[in-house]
């Protein structure tokens, strides 16, 4: 899963894994004991002892123009001649083949989107392939490959994935050059340029020309929301770099996999009052502000009416402060549970029972787990920042990121007003139209034009 990360990070990363361990639900006061300090320990490995060494605070590199990649590229429309309804259409599949453990975020859109396309393109006219030892080749659904692509002119290849992790952008631009292959990318955001604070420091150095040269080879560029329309539209603008054809579509908001079997532990936790939030456990997602709410209802509510906090989502960076922080303080002992590896359908039996869910991230590119809960019927706080209000409207309550006494109010309303929420979860049921993954396959067929 971090192949693309330095040897001393992967450790770190595993050292994460000891944190969050590979059982259901490890308790945050756990950590600090059993596997804290050894992860501080390899982090300090990795960024000095004693605090931040000089190599980490240099400062990031200003705004990357067009003109310093020093390479051109022809951005005429492709000829008439190439263009057919029946050519092929290459779905990369990398991303996916090289993650492991359960979708979430960016796997989970290339995944859907690999089943869905079947349907919509036609089964005769999609194929798989993946980028594999400096080509791409093709392959079936479950990466065995068949040899190296032979990509025809007016061919489509769609890759949506975490691509400026596998160093392909190079060939997309060759393909379009070379064999007037069609380019479908997707941007899922652009927070490493906009925000590089929230984003490891490889990301913020690797996004912005990978992101140029990306909008350069793209025929169309697929956009999450209209806020990333807008956000990439300006930065590729101001960077003086080509803009393609952007098109706006609406990811997916259901759980194919929720059928499936739910662990006893799974079941158990919800028998209890808790509010969720599925994220990334990473500095970007804004965990504090809820442990920081938390620590607020302590001061004025009984016992009883304090929530559990369920954070579902797998180990990212930058929390280890927060985690110590947690796992210290007698304040919030008891009253945070970390889920790590959670299925479609542990998922959507925790949206089910879930008093509410919890979204306080700084920055979205659309924000997955808001459309998931509210296509569930849950009243939702999320952050009243980027592309968040696109999704639900004003069926969501929106919150300021920054303001864990605001945080503390809202969840205290859901706690406490049972009539209340449930009235809102009845206008959220009335008012809310879900979008299946196979009307975003649609929309994607619909831009291979």
């Amino acid at each position: 899963m971090f192949d693309h990360l330095p040897r001393s990070l992967c450790r770190a990363h595993d050292a994460a894994d000891l944190l969050y361990g590979d059982g259901l639900a490890h308790r945050v006061e756990g950590m600090a004991g059993r596997a804290g300090l050894l992860f501080a320990a390899l982090l300090g490995s990795v960024f000095g002892s004693g605090g931040v060494s000089k190599k980490n605070t240099d400062q990031v590199a200003g705004p990357l123009r067009w003109s310093d990649l020093q390479f051109d590229v022809d951005r005429t429309e492709l000829p008439d001649s190439v263009r057919s309804g029946a050519s092929t259409v290459w779905f990369n599949l990398t991303s996916s083949l090289r993650w492991s453990g359960p979708d979430t975020g960016i796997i989970r859109v290339e995944r859907r989107l690999a089943r869905d396309l079947q349907d919509t393109v036609g089964a005769g006219r999609l194929s798989f392939c993946r980028w594999r030892r400096g080509a791409f080749h093709a392959c079936d659904e479950k990466g065995k490959t068949a040899g190296r692509c032979e990509f025809q002119p007016g061919d489509w290849l769609v890759s949506v994935g975490l691509d400026w992790e596998h160093g392909i952008v190079d060939e997309f631009l060759r393909l379009r050059r070379e064999r007037s292959v069609c380019i479908a990318s997707m941007c899922h955001d652009t927070i490493p340029l906009l925000f590089p604070q929230y984003c490891h420091r490889a990301t913020v150095r690797n996004f912005p020309p990978y992101f140029l040269k990306l909008a350069a080879a793209s025929e169309v560029m697929l956009c999450v929301s209209e806020n990333t329309k807008h956000d990439a539209e300006r930065v590729l603008r101001e960077a003086g770099a080509p803009v393609p054809r952007m098109e706006v579509i609406r990811l997916g908001d259901n759980l194919p996999g929720a059928t499936g079997e739910v662990r006893p532990e799974i079941r158990e936790l919800c028998r209890r009052k808790f509010m969720l939030c599925v994220a990334t456990l990473e500095l970007r997602k804004n965990h504090r502000v809820l442990y920081q709410a938390l620590r607020v209802m302590r001061e004025s509510l009984p016992e009883e009416s304090i929530p559990l906090l369920v954070f579902a989502g797998k180990p990212g960076w930058g929390l280890i402060d927060l985690m110590t922080e947690m796992a210290m303080d007698p304040a919030t002992r008891g009253r945070i549970e970390i889920l790590h590896g959670t299925s479609d359908a542990e998922l959507a039996e925790l949206y089910r029972n879930a008093v509410c869910c919890l979204t306080p991230s700084h920055y979205e590119g659309w924000g997955l787990p808001v459309a998931e809960a509210v296509a569930h019927g849950k009243v939702v706080l999320a952050s009243n920042t980027s592309s968040i209000p696109e999704i639900g409207g004003d069926l969501v309550t929106y919150l300021d990121p920054l303001n864990p006494r605001e945080w503390a109010r809202a969840m205290q309303e859901q706690m406490t007003n049972p009539a209340a929420r449930a009235a809102r979860e009845a206008a959220v049921r009335a008012g809310y139209r879900p979008h299946a993954w196979s009307a975003t396959a649609a929309q994607v067929a619909a831009a291979l034009r």
